[in-house]
């Protein structure tokens, strides 16, 4: 079934990919969007599924694979990603196609996101194999997030994480396998600059 309403919605999150990075006058800010590689690369995503949730999944393969080529990133259409999504540099993230990510997420260079190839959990009467990462969650450099887990809202993940399990709401997880280290006390995001508020 043809999901319109939700292919439009992704057009709308646009914006908001746009202004969680920049708060700039409509002069400065195609300049802004057009020089910077991991912006385009989440509007190529958003792009990609839009023609994907039409059924025209061609336009959403050719889409990405020229989002891979140009910038080194995979996001895979599948993957539900909410607005304000912020890639940090960008290069070498996977993100998989079962992948549930919400509001004001940011995720750094070379993290992945995807399968173990050995676990399936239902969650909300789905089979999932791959993880559901809350709102206002930092993924850093290198941290690997696979299996059907949940990583809880405003969650911290260390560079070179690797996370297995489900984590707990405003905590920070560090460590291969990853453990709770401490409690994440930041708790907002300041529109337009792309990173939290202290």
């Amino acid at each position: 079934m043809i999901d319109i309403i939700g292919a439009f919605s992704e057009l709308k999150n646009c914006g908001k990919d746009v202004r969680r990075q920049y708060n700039s006058s409509l002069i400065v800010l195609p300049f802004r969007i057009l020089l910077n590689p991991t912006l385009l690369a989440v509007l190529l995503y958003r792009t990609s599924r839009f023609f994907y949730l039409l059924k025209l999944s061609p336009v959403s393969k050719i889409i990405f694979i020229l989002s891979r080529i140009m910038f080194g990133v995979e996001l895979n259409y599948g993957a539900k990603i909410g607005p304000g999504f912020l890639l940090a540099h960008g290069v070498g993230t996977v993100i998989g196609g079962d992948v549930v990510i919400g509001d004001n997420v940011m995720i750094a260079q070379g993290v992945t996101l995807g399968s173990n190839f050995a676990k399936t959990r239902v969650i909300n009467s789905q089979t999932r194999t791959q993880p559901i990462v809350g709102c206002e969650c930092f993924i850093l450099a290198g941290a690997k997030v696979v299996g059907p887990i949940l990583i809880a809202d405003r969650t911290i993940i260390g560079a070179n994480a690797v996370v297995t399990k489900d984590t707990l709401p405003n905590s920070i997880y560090a460590g291969i396998p990853a453990r709770r280290i401490g409690e994440n006390r930041r708790r907002s995001y300041q529109i337009g600059s792309g990173v939290y508020e202290t």
